[in-house]
């Protein structure tokens, strides 16, 4: 990733719309464990429009909800699906 002059390199990225962040409160993510919706709190850098870091929040190889998580409470039931 490269943003401005600055360059990271093995960072962890999730696509921008899966970022959902509220005045007030913490960036947060919505994963998918297992059957449930969990909402986490994330620790973001670098961002351009199409990507955010993540410092911390999320470990490799979890699942994020990038559509219709915004309305997505912590504990909904969801059915997850490949594209």
């Amino acid at each position: 990733m490269e943003i401005d002059g600055e360059q990271r390199s093995n960072v962890p990225l999730v696509p921008a719309v899966a970022v959902l962040k509220d005045a007030g409160k913490a960036p947060e993510v919505v994963v998918a464990v297992g059957n449930i919706a969990q909402r986490r709190a994330v620790v973001t850098g670098l961002e351009d429009s199409q990507y955010v870091e993540i410092r911390s929040g999320l470990k490799a190889g979890e699942l994020i909800i990038t559509q219709g998580h915004s309305n997505l409470r912590d504990g909904t039931p969801i059915s997850v699906s490949s594209p």
